[in-house]
């Protein structure tokens, strides 16, 4: 983060939705780990946040989309990790993200111009 290279909105997007949406799967019962930070900490899932989420060549390039892309890997890894037999859920995630990402790009995009006009006109 320091050296640029991973942007810091697609982690915390990562980030929040993974341990929102893990400590509420805990407190319902369906989170297989001990903890949310156990889930987080093990199988892939920092290696992928920090190294192949963060790529700047797959992720959306407005401020908007980095958000949108770093929370629906988090919420996807997460659900796949808790509702699936396949531990490996962070890199499918990244994967859809990665599908999404230039529809994200272009959402965001258009959602910024239509705003714009508004305040201008």
């Amino acid at each position: 983060i320091i050296a640029r290279p991973a942007n810091w909105l697609v982690l915390a997007g990562i980030f929040v939705a993974g341990s929102s949406l893990g400590l509420n799967l805990d407190i319902v019962g369906r989170l297989p780990f001990d903890t949310p930070l156990q889930m987080m900490a093990v199988d892939g899932f920092l290696y992928g946040a920090c190294f192949l989420a963060c790529d700047p060549a797959c992720s959306p390039n407005t401020k908007t989309g980095k958000w949108l892309y770093g929370l629906l890997i988090g919420s996807v890894a997460v659900m796949m990790r808790c509702f699936s037999n396949y531990t490996e859920g962070m890199m499918s995630a990244i994967l859809i993200g990665n599908l999404f990402a230039p529809t994200i790009d272009a959402l965001s995009r258009l959602n910024n111009s239509k705003r714009n006009e508004r305040e201008e006109g």
